[in-house]
């Protein structure tokens, strides 16, 4: 079973979550004239499960994610559309935004 980085902040009064596949942690992916470093300033965390992510996803307003696996559970579960995910160097990179009215 596949492990998963996740690092959740507070930023402007949003909750913000960062996840990434604990192997891709500390690699440069490559792509498309792109280059995406998978730091651990900005990933590292707690190592998680499957379930535990995407209840997080379900919480938070701000999450990016990082990895093929856990971009297709979220778009699986119904969190996110699959037209939004982009593809670099092989890896799939998925953003999401809740908007709501305070």
């Amino acid at each position: 079973m596949a492990e998963y980085v996740v690092r959740l902040m507070n930023w402007n009064g949003l909750r913000l979550l960062n996840v990434c596949e604990k192997e891709l942690l500390g690699s440069v992916v490559k792509g498309d004239g792109l280059e995406m470093r998978i730091s651990e300033d900005y990933f590292g965390g707690e190592v998680v499960e499957r379930e535990e992510v995407i209840k997080l996803v379900k919480e938070c307003e701000i999450v990016n994610l990082v990895g093929n696996e856990i971009v297709e559970a979220v778009v699986e579960e119904g969190l996110a559309n699959g037209d939004a995910v982009r593809i670099i160097g092989g890896v799939s990179f998925l953003m999401i935004f809740k908007f709501s009215s305070r």
